[in-house]
């Protein structure tokens, strides 16, 4: 069954006169500029320090405002990158946040032939600083670079009196708690000696984030972190000539490789090229080896390709073998990321990757074909009397949970915050969508709605538990709707099962919601289990497109201190919502163009183009299909017109 989703706005995306730019050659990621909260959260509230020197007190002073809480460094999510020709760049790979920010507490001068300066005494291994972006009004704009100590920059750095949002970011983070501690003083306004001012007071200030620590890993064999490498999988490749026959014979003793992916806390490094691996399932036992001694014909070569694939299966032209050198570069290959579905063997032992983001089957298999080509173009037509041979390869691969959004806390002790569980594979910054189909019955009908699954973890075995981070007996967690982005005046709306009015409603702009629903079914009597699975609920939005739902958790229950909640709130997580199939951005790289849209498991997904619109169009085909596995991701086409192009992207159930 095929489903053709063409919507002309979200779904269509017109190209006309635009200048393009070159880009990396397999990058399917949509460029995006750093955001207050890092990651790609712009809601985020700016923290100032706010500095001011009061002189009839000879009192330096630098208050940071912590009503906001602490910042969190956060990485950019997959399929999201910095422009690397931006000065912004800097921050590629890393957990970043612009929240804090030096400001005038105050109307006050320095002394003649001062400035005021800022030192840093002392930083978390690893955190790094950056001058920008500054504030909006900059002009020319802050130039990213690194200060205070970062890669060899002096320790010192001269405030320019206004408003001055840094970048604090750290690469791989070890710890989950970054401080750093500041002076700020009056210094020579060359050079930021002190001398001729040490009789000014001076102040200091600690600025703390929190992070989640990675630790940084190399891939392994047998996926994962697997230290004791699994047995090599020759596909031995020979040819025997008397017999005209190519032979590529599958060693069976070993057993079906699996994939499988880094444990949590894992990465591997941003800036090596088997980073294309994070996030994945992968193995690298199978090896193509050479199984005798023969030589292709005159003008050709040993090729592969790629007969048949399941869904979402990729293919990288790395490891090789540890005696490549150089090595191998772990390219895209066999139709991976659209890159050819043929391949050149350089008729060494070569181990390749294979790669899963979201698997939907706990076996996968893939045909392959080994034959002699052109030695250039992998043309068989000139070699088609030469015999040549197919073989399958198959791994098994842990089908990820069906979406399941999960509540609790910190700590069962009071005073301990709530917190969305899992919300690491989740929340909006992992890329995750959770989609919404235009329904014909019920009370939404005609909206898009679905249900979300979510519980409050079981803190008694009654219920299943107790459950790690389950909150405490005699709390009641709640949902609270805090902001909605999306098409501009359109709307959440969420129903209890058996209502035919909607319990809440959340207008698209709101940024700043009260409203709630119950999560645990105790009701909040004390001593009662916090957990809560209420069947039915239903939420619904009222026009197609990309929306980001902003909540926290709230303890409504009276069982704390001074007849208060027993935990404190959340923090403010982000979660996005599709309705319908939205090509929710269309990016120039090179002479390429990459749509972004919200995949769906289950679904099939093609990027189509035509040169004008009408009755009549024809669509040509440019990139898939590719395996929906509901998150954000990307179609690429290669060769975008120069002049104008209409796209849709389009759904098939395979």
């Amino acid at each position: 069954m095929k489903t053709n989703l063409n919507c002309p706005f979200p779904c269509l995306c017109l190209l006309a006169g635009m200048a393009v730019f070159a880009s990396d050659a397999f990058s399917q990621d949509t460029l995006v500029r750093p955001a207050r909260g890092g990651g790609l959260d712009t809601n985020a509230p700016m923290i100032h320090i706010d500095v001011f020197y009061d002189d009839a007190a000879n009192q330096m002073q630098a208050t940071l405002d912590t009503k906001y809480g602490v910042p969190k460094l956060v990485p950019l999510p997959p399929g999201y990158a910095f422009d690397a020709r931006s000065n912004y760049s800097v921050l590629s790979g890393k957990a970043y946040s612009l929240q804090y920010a030096w400001n005038p507490g105050g109307v006050f001068s320095p002394p003649a032939g001062a400035a005021v300066w800022i030192e840093c005494l002392s930083a978390s291994p690893g955190l790094e600083n950056y001058d920008g972006p500054g504030n909006k009004m900059e002009n020319p704009p802050r130039p990213y670079t690194p200060i205070l100590g970062t890669d060899g920059s002096p320790h010192i750095w001269k405030w320019y009196g206004r408003m001055a949002h840094n970048a604090f970011a750290v690469r791989h983070p070890t710890t989950n708690l970054l401080t750093a501690q500041y002076r700020v003083y009056f210094g020579d306004e060359v050079t930021g000696a002190r001398d001729a001012y040490a009789s000014y007071d001076d102040a200091t200030v600690t600025l703390t984030w929190t992070v989640d620590p990675v630790i940084v890993a190399a891939p392994s064999r047998g996926g994962g972190m697997d230290t004791n490498p699994p047995p090599m999988i020759h596909v031995d490749i020979s040819y025997d000539y008397a017999a005209n026959q190519m032979q590529a014979t599958l060693d069976t003793t070993h057993g079906v490789p699996k994939l499988v992916p880094l444990p949590a806390g894992y990465t591997f490094d941003t800036r090596s090229n088997y980073s294309v691996l994070n996030g994945k399932a992968y193995n690298y036992q199978y090896a193509w080896n050479p199984g005798g001694v023969f030589s292709p014909p005159a003008g050709a070569a040993v090729w592969i390709e790629r007969l048949a694939f399941p869904p979402g299966l990729e293919n990288y032209d790395g490891p090789g073998n540890k005696m490549e050198n150089p090595p191998r570069p772990w390219t895209p290959i066999l139709g991976t990321a659209g890159s050819p579905a043929i391949w050149k063997w350089y008729g060494r032992m070569a181990h390749n990757a294979y790669a899963i983001l979201n698997p939907t089957t706990n076996v996968l298999t893939a045909d392959f074909r080994v034959y002699f080509g052109d030695e250039i173009t992998g043309a068989r037509d000139a070699f088609a009397n030469y015999d040549d041979a197919t073989v399958t390869l198959t791994w098994t691969v842990d089908v990820p949970q069906p979406l399941l959004l999960q509540f609790g806390a910190t700590g069962a002790t009071p005073a301990a915050p709530l917190c969305f569980a899992n919300a690491s594979g989740l929340v909006a910054s992992s890329g995750t969508v959770v989609n919404l189909h235009q329904t014909n019955g019920a009370p939404w009908a005609l909206d898009y709605a679905g249900s979300i699954p979510m519980t409050a973890l079981p803190a008694t075995p009654e219920h299943g538990g107790p459950v790690a981070n389950h909150a405490a007996l005699g709390a009641c967690l709640a949902m609270q709707f805090v902001s909605l982005d999306g098409p501009a005046g359109a709307g959440l709306r969420v129903w209890e099962a058996g209502e035919a009015q909607p319990r809440l409603r959340l207008p698209v702009g709101e940024v700043a919601g009260v409203n709630y629903l119950h999560l645990s079914e105790g009701g909040g009597v004390p001593g009662s289990d916090p957990y809560g699975s209420i069947p039915g609920r239903h939420f619904s939005v009222d026009q197609r497109g990309l929306y980001r739902l902003g909540f926290r958790l709230l303890d409504t229950s009276t069982n704390g201190p001074a007849g208060g909640a027993i935990h404190a709130p959340s923090e403010l997580y982000y979660v996005y919502l599709q309705a319908g199939l939205t090509l929710t951005a269309l990016t120039s790289e090179g002479a390429a163009m990459t749509a972004t849209f919200g995949g769906e498991a289950g679904t099939n997904f093609y990027l189509e183009r035509t040169a004008a619109l009408g009755a009549d169009a024809l669509w040509q085909r440019v990139a898939g299909p590719l395996s929906g596995m509901n998150r954000l991701q990307t179609l690429r086409d290669p060769a975008a017109p120069a002049s104008q192009g209409f796209y849709r992207v389009r759904a098939s159930v395979p």
